[in-house]
């Protein structure tokens, strides 16, 4: 998670596998996105967060909720399912802690980022996310999820927008890293 470092403050980045092209990585990730199956973020949810509560020290102090990052409405219907929140709907289970998926909101159907540069892929996503329902959560540590980290915009811009929540703290998570 040294692609977050500098960019904003996290207290914890983690991934569960290493996304490498032609890779189980990708084949999982692949089938989550495009063959319409959504339980394997469910099932490598589970799995992650029972590894994150057996590594722990203290399981209580964890986390209080997990922030999937969200899809466009458009691209959610398309897709039938967020494969981001399908993926935190299992480390829910894993961790035993709620899942709130209401609180960003993505605004903007944008291009897929796959063949955009850091920059572009950053200029890309910026302005796409809008926080919403945010009292509630002041002086939490919140988990952000997401399914694959490459450049590290997309949760940039949403950890961003969390972190403006008066004394939350952040963590994130991933399926897996490019």
């Amino acid at each position: 998670m040294e692609r977050l470092y500098g960019r904003i403050p996290i207290q914890r980045g983690m991934s569960m596998l290493r996304y490498e092209k032609s890779g189980m990585a990708q084949a999982l990730i692949h089938a989550l996105k495009y063959e319409r199956r959504p339980e394997i973020g469910v099932t490598l949810g589970q799995k992650y967060g029972h590894k994150i509560l057996q590594k722990s020290t203290a399981p209580s102090d964890l986390f209080d909720a997990i922030i999937p990052v969200p899809l466009h409405e458009k691209k959610r219907l398309k897709r039938g399912y967020n494969q981001s929140e399908e993926f935190a709907k299992g480390m829910s289970q894993g961790l035993n802690i709620p899942i709130y998926d209401q609180v960003l909101l993505r605004q903007r159907n944008a291009q897929t980022q796959t063949a955009l540069s850091r920059e572009q892929r950053w200029n890309n996503v910026a302005q796409d996310y809008i926080l919403q329902q945010s009292e509630t959560l002041e002086g939490k540590h919140l988990l952000l999820v997401d399914d694959v980290l490459t450049t590290g915009a997309t949760l940039e811009a949403c950890g961003r927008l969390l972190l403006s929540i008066p004394g939350l703290s952040l963590s994130v998570a991933t399926i897996a890293i490019a």
